[in-house]
């Protein structure tokens, strides 16, 4: 196939940033009505290399985390220097940052029978003002949203341990849904980003 008449000149380019293999499309055009040439670049393909890459596109930001504890920081750091480039109310970084805490840790503690490492993901996006937060794992099915609410009047010695992590989130977020969908756990949780 030729390329069009007002294509000059593509030129890929890559490069590596925190871990992510990025291939930048610079393609230089011809408008035919004008002859003026301008050049543009165009992100092509955005993949990750490793596990712990990050890939950004546009608004959205996807984060692999290897299923064990180390991996928490460095998600959650990642995690917010891309929110805070959208200047974010304090409740909405905080919810962030909980409900990467709190699931990834819920998926290492819980969802696994075995010992082998798993990819837990991390899918981030703003739209329409709104922040949305996924986490899809391959751990057990679980639907957070099924669990009871806590008993708060309880003294804290009596409460059965688990489900106050799961109790926060929910307060802290304006919607949260769950599926389980192709043998994974999808977890939605969204906020109003101012």
């Amino acid at each position: 196939m030729q390329a069009p008449s007002s294509w000059r000149e593509t030129e890929v380019t890559e490069a590596q940033s925190l871990s992510c293999s990025i291939r930048i499309l610079r393609t230089t055009l011809t408008n035919p009505a004008s002859g003026q040439c301008g050049s543009s670049r165009l992100p092509l393909i955005i993949s990750p290399s490793t596990p712990g890459a990050r890939s950004l596109v546009n608004d959205t930001l996807t984060i692999d985390v290897l299923s064990t504890r180390e991996s928490i920081a460095s998600a959650s750091a990642q995690a917010e220097e891309w929110l805070q480039s959208h200047r974010p109310s304090a409740q909405a970084l905080n919810l962030l940052l909980i409900t990467i805490e709190e699931l990834v840790i819920n998926c290492i503690d819980y969802g696994y029978d075995d010992d082998k490492v798993h990819t837990i993901r991390l899918g981030l996006s703003i739209d329409g003002g709104n922040l949305a937060i996924t986490v899809v794992d391959d751990g057990h099915p679980f639907d957070p949203l099924s669990m009871p609410a806590p008993d708060l009047s309880l003294p804290v010695q009596a409460r059965p341990v688990g489900g106050l992590g799961i109790y926060l989130l929910r307060q802290l977020a304006d919607q949260i849904t769950y599926q389980r969908r192709d043998g994974f756990n999808e977890l939605t949780i969204t906020k109003r980003l101012g």
